[in-house]
């Protein structure tokens, strides 16, 4: 599953409602509305609690059983497994954005379309590097709320769900958001494109499913206070657009990603 992330133009994580935007090769939970929503700016992040948050969706057995009526296995994820998919957040910037910035691309349905506003010519330059972090080259230390990756054959953007619940928290409750967030794409790792609607609704279904105890693993390092986790995510909003103007328009403090 890992190469499919590489044509992930969008991802809504599973700590609520999620919402899936790809080019066609990409997971899709049942529980989600895929391409988003008509505003969420290329697919919506809504919270949880404590990185133990349990998820409405269901769908089969976990812990390396089948997802759903499929012979999917469901791999075992450990923190660690998602390394490729988390750098830490940038520090929040307010100011980098004015709103208007973000406006002109609020009506996107797709990351991609997000990207291409944010590399128009005459766009802020500044709101750029707020929003996104160019890391082909993987040696950027931190991402924005988007980064741009390479697998050396082609280019893919990805959300960094954790940046602005970083900004807005620590960097131990952006690590756990941004892990859970895209947990599914290593546990469904082996899943054909016909089984990955079960499998992704299995990682995530209960206190017992592997998502859900690889974020319990992470919360329990510490770092993150459950309720400074839920202020952020509240702050943050639920989607790529109210993430970047929470980021880089209000900076560390303040409401602008709230619903």
């Amino acid at each position: 599953m890992v190469n499919k992330v590489y044509g992930l133009i969008g991802f809504a994580g599973v700590l609520g409602a999620a919402a899936l935007v790809s080019t066609g090769t990409a997971c899709s939970s049942s529980s989600t509305s895929s391409g988003g929503s008509d505003s969420d700016g290329g697919g919506s992040s809504s919270g949880g609690k404590e990185g133990g948050a349990s998820s409405s969706s269901s769908g089969g057995k976990t812990d390396g059983g089948s997802s759903g009526n499929s012979d999917c296995p469901i791999a075992t994820v450990n923190p660690a497994d998602l390394k490729e998919f988390y750098k830490p957040g940038t520090p929040a910037q307010a100011g980098a954005c004015a709103q208007s910035d973000v406006d002109s691309f609020k009506a996107a349905k797709t990351i991609s379309e997000i990207v291409t506003a944010l590399n128009g010519a005459g766009f802020n330059p500044t709101c750029k590097a707020c929003a996104l972090t160019d890391d082909k080259d993987g040696k950027a230390t931190n991402w924005a709320p988007l980064a741009t990756l390479s697998d050396g054959k082609s280019d893919f953007t990805i959300p960094s769900w954790g940046t602005c619940v970083a900004g807005k928290s620590t960097q131990a409750c952006g690590e756990l958001e941004q892990k859970f967030q895209l947990c599914y794409l290593v546990a469904c790792a082996k899943c054909a494109d016909a089984d990955a609607d079960a499998c992704q609704d299995a990682a995530y279904a209960d206190a017992d499913s592997v998502c859900q105890k690889m974020a319990s693993d992470l919360f329990a390092k510490g770092g993150c206070d459950s309720k400074a986790f839920d202020a952020a995510e509240k702050a943050c909003g639920s989607n790529v657009t109210t993430h970047i103007a929470a980021h880089c328009v209000t900076g560390a403090t303040g409401d602008a990603g709230k619903d």
